[in-house]
């Protein structure tokens, strides 16, 4: 499990950011139909001075929240984005990378 805070700001500022964040992906959850309850947990976490809203997420939940990021922070964006495909990339075999090569020809 991971929380999305550790992807997005988790100060006072940054929370609505991540309830923008959360939100957004569970709507494409609900599009693909895909069970929110085995994705998505609510928890509440404190930093010394307040306590926020933050969620627990699964392995895929986590993945697409780094594919969508926060829009109004485009470079944070683009190095989410850039690990995660260069994770991906040295976790497959030669025939899957040519595949995907071929795909775009």
């Amino acid at each position: 499990m991971y929380y999305a805070s550790d992807f997005l700001h988790s100060d006072e500022d940054g929370l609505i950011d991540i309830e923008q964040s959360v939100n957004h992906t569970m709507k494409v959850f609900r599009t693909l139909n895909i069970p929110l309850e085995e994705h998505f947990y609510l928890i509440f976490r404190s930093k010394p001075h307040y306590i926020y809203k933050d969620w627990k997420l699964s392995g895929l939940a986590c993945v697409y929240m780094l594919m969508n990021g926060d829009p109004d922070d485009v470079n944070n964006l683009a190095q989410q984005q850039t690990t995660l495909i260069d994770q991906m990339l040295h976790h497959m075999n030669p025939s899957q990378l040519s595949h995907i090569k071929n795909a775009y020809r």
